[in-house]
């Protein structure tokens, strides 16, 4: 039985989704919360042998105060201080049989309290090459990790190189306490930060929904709490990417957020739109910290050519220094802030578009991975998630409730993103 700990702080991000999970159990009558799961595969090189990954595990599972989380819910997090490494190796016949293990695997949920919120299973199966390989699957409790902290385990399980402590690394319950500290009472939030986010959205609000009208052809079902999640592949290689980026000295988060505001600017015919990123919420001091650091955050893009490529980076890149220092501001924080400044406490309106770049390469996406789905989950907005394929190009993901957009509505408009994109690379390319 691992010791605990006494409760502590809950992050923004934390309590913003504990929040929306209870909303979810109560809409659904249903007795558990549930749980937001992600996961990420890998291979292991074959210099890291098991003994290397169990030491390596034990490493990170001490220093890191996240693994060790036992007990999330409103009132705060238990920690254990010290705690068995979830770690289990499952022989599999072949690749095909542990393809559909890991698919298997990724449909778990946590128990909420008593438990760790993560495991990684080792795969071992010979390939089609005749070759012995091993596969890793870790799973998560969205609650204690991001696409970047899963990130920076699979570099120090594949490196062996430790995480820097001077970055962040195992300093996880120090950024919680600072980002409590700093935002919590907004009269005492420093003022020239509330300067920059009245003056950055203006005389508009930071909630406004992006223009759909060219998309919508049929009546809106206002009734819907059902959404849609349309996948659709975009043959555009990582190399062509980077060589775009060069071309117009952007990084490939200010490329995506220009092709989408260019493509949405050009059809509603606007110079103004504002947006909701999803960022990284680290900064130098924190690059390296492990949990649920992920924030969202309402950016503004202005540019009298906005429908334009050009006009879009030039915005983009501008928006975007100005936001980078202050990405860390928690979304629940800035409700607040323009409650009090608005009247009206929402940032995110029906039909705001959401926009989610994946900082790292995913595994294990097939065929099956785009087909259309119906979710029971309530959808206010729109999400646009741009996701490098280890097989080659992006999965460009959307999901918008069905109450803003048809089926077959959305399928025009994420087709139209995706075409805006292709043309876009080509177009930086040539210039």
């Amino acid at each position: 039985m691992a010791h605990r700990a006494g409760r502590e702080l809950l992050s923004w991000q934390q309590e913003s989704l504990l929040t929306h999970l209870q909303q979810v159990m109560s809409e659904k009558k249903v007795n558990r919360p549930g749980s937001v799961i992600v996961s990420t595969t890998f291979d292991v090189p074959d210099h890291v042998t098991d003994t290397d990954l169990h030491t390596i595990l034990h490493r990170m599972t001490e220093r890191e105060p996240s693994l060790r989380a036992t007990s999330i819910n409103m009132d705060g997090v238990e920690y254990a201080h010290t705690t068995p490494v979830p770690v289990t190796h499952t022989e599999c016949d072949d690749e095909q049989s542990a393809r559909d293990f890991i698919a298997r695997s990724k449909k778990i949920e946590f128990d909420t309290d008593g438990t760790l919120h993560w495991n990684i299973q080792i795969l071992h199966y010979q390939g089609e090459d005749g070759n012995d390989h091993r596969t890793a699957l870790a799973v998560f409790d969205h609650l204690i990790t991001d696409r970047v902290s899963m990130a920076l385990m699979v570099q120090e399980l594949c490196t062996g190189r430790e995480a820097n402590p001077l970055k962040g690394a195992g300093k996880y319950r120090d950024w919680v306490s600072e980002q409590r500290a700093k935002f919590t009472d907004i009269t005492h939030v420093n003022s020239e930060s509330q300067r920059f986010w009245y003056e950055h959205f203006g005389d508009t609000s930071p909630e406004r929904s992006i223009p759909l009208a060219p998309f919508v052809t049929r009546p809106r079902d206002q009734h819907s709490e059902k959404g849609w999640i349309i996948s659709e592949h975009v043959p555009v290689s990582s190399q062509r990417l980077t060589l775009a980026c060069k071309c117009v000295r952007a990084t490939p988060l200010v490329l995506h957020l220009a092709s989408v505001t260019s493509a949405l600017a050009e059809v509603s015919d606007t110079t103004d739109l504002t947006l909701r990123l999803q960022t990284a919420g680290r900064g130098p001091g924190s690059a390296e910290v492990s949990g649920f650091l992920t924030n969202t955050i309402p950016i503004r893009l202005q540019h009298a050519a906005l429908g334009s490529f050009d006009g879009a980076v030039a915005a983009a890149r501008h928006s975007w220094r100005q936001i980078l220092p202050r990405q860390d501001t928690p979304l629940g924080f800035l409700e607040k802030l323009f409650q009090e400044h608005s009247g009206t406490g929402r940032l995110a309106g029906r039909g705001q578009m959401v926009l989610n770049c994946f900082p790292d390469t995913v595994q294990g996406i097939g065929e099956s991975d785009y087909a259309d789905q119906l979710t029971d989950a309530p959808q206010d907005f729109l999400e646009l998630f741009i996701i490098p394929v280890a097989t080659g190009g992006f999965m460009f993901r959307l999901i918008c409730g069905a109450a803003e957009l048809d089926i077959e509505d959305g399928r025009m408009f994420l087709r139209h993103l995706k075409e805006a994109f292709i043309s876009n690379v080509e177009h930086a390319i040539d210039a």
